[in-house]
């Protein structure tokens, strides 16, 4: 599944250790928030990724719980200390649906990267620069291995992650829009909220950025089918825009822990899937 012939260090642990093209990732990571590998994934591995979120009859997306919510750039409850119209309280919206790890084919493409090995090793080098630091596969039958399902008219408003990276693979791109559009890092910690630099970039988001002040910047990722993404979301500033158009913007997204055993609370499952595990 994945692409060891353009990357040999996916199968060989000692060449990762060693590669010069890890090394540059770490940097980009560091200094840019983001750490992108096109072509990730084989052909024949893409293909079966794709093909396993979709109906076998009509090659549609399999259906799936639709999350329709108004949050926050800070995905927090409203704050007392600030009016609503505060960027700290200020309401956006999100709308998209996510196919369960349990919604997908056991054994299949998606799930075979997901518990590669190499693949966790590759994250630990490139987030925390060693093999060192642990992470682990999530527990979570529901979130460990999921997809994002963009439809048309659909998007994911600008926030903040909630957890310290995410590891996202793009499977399939609309016909236009859903783009992944990301600032640099503009923290250190939750604590900090930027407020100048979060109220310039929202409130410029509509006019392709043209009016945004000193010391504010908007970059859209360079996220092709098959690329895998190693994102800093805690600390950058991002958002997909609107999807337009009938094909869907499908993108796999990898959970790890720090710890052995994670799984997602109660809450985040029905939030995200209207079920618990």
């Amino acid at each position: 599944m994945l692409n060891t012939k353009l990357y040999p260090f996916l199968s060989d642990i000692g060449a990762l250790r060693r590669s010069t093209f890890v090394e540059g990732l770490r940097r980009s990571f560091l200094e840019t928030g983001v750490a992108t590998i096109p072509e990730f994934l084989s052909t024949r591995g893409l293909h079966e990724a794709v093909t396993g979120c979709q109906n076998a009859d009509n090659k549609t997306t399999k259906d799936c719980y639709v999350t329709d919510d108004d949050h926050n750039a800070y995905l927090l409850p409203a704050s007392p200390d600030y009016p609503p119209s505060h960027i700290r309280n200020r309401l956006m919206r999100t709308k998209v649906a996510s196919l369960a790890g349990d919604e997908l084919p056991p054994g299949g493409a998606l799930l075979s990267v997901y518990e590669n090995v190499a693949l966790r090793r590759l994250v630990q080098s490139v987030v925390f620069g060693d093999e060192k630091t642990p992470i682990y596969l999530s527990s979570d039958p529901l979130g460990r291995c999921s997809v994002n399902v963009f439809k048309e008219g659909w998007k994911h408003s600008y926030h903040f992650d909630e957890s310290e990276f995410s590891t996202t693979l793009m499977l399939q791109k609309p016909l236009a829009g859903g783009t992944f559009e990301y600032t640099p890092r503009l923290r250190k910690s939750q604590d900090e909220y930027a407020f100048n630099v979060v109220e310039d970039v929202i409130e410029n988001e509509d006019t392709d950025y043209a009016n945004l002040k000193a010391g504010s910047s908007v970059k859209a990722l360079q996220f092709e089918p098959g690329t895998l993404s190693i994102f800093a979301g805690r600390y950058s500033l991002h958002r997909v825009s609107n999807v337009e158009g009938p094909k869907d913007r499908l993108v796999a997204v990898f959970t790890f822990a720090r710890e052995e055993g994670f799984k997602n609370s109660p809450e985040v499952q029905k939030l995200f899937w209207g079920r618990t595990s």
